[in-house]
This record gives C-alpha cells, structure tokens and sequence, in this order.
C-alpha cells in the first residue's frame, strides 16, 4: 500500500492537484483508504 500511495502522491503533485509533498501524501493516502474494494476481486 506504501508503494502504491506513494507513487500516487508524485503523481498528484506532478499534476498540480497538491501544493506540496506532503499535502499530496495525505491525498494519496486517503484515495488509497477510500477506494471502493468491492471493484477489486480479492481486495481487503
């Protein structure tokens, strides 16, 4: 999940949807803790 969230976070702030880093970490984290599992055959 680190790996996945932290890729995103780069992507974000590469994008320009985050500020900083770390803003874009927490946007990352939390479109990671809030994605809908039930799409993902096996996800917990």
């Amino acid at each position: 999940a680190a790996a996945i969230a932290g890729t995103a976070a780069i992507a974000l702030r590469a994008m320009g949807r985050a500020a900083t880093l770390d803003e874009a970490e927490g946007m990352a984290l939390a479109l990671w803790r809030d994605r809908i599992k039930a799409k993902v055959p096996g996800a917990a």
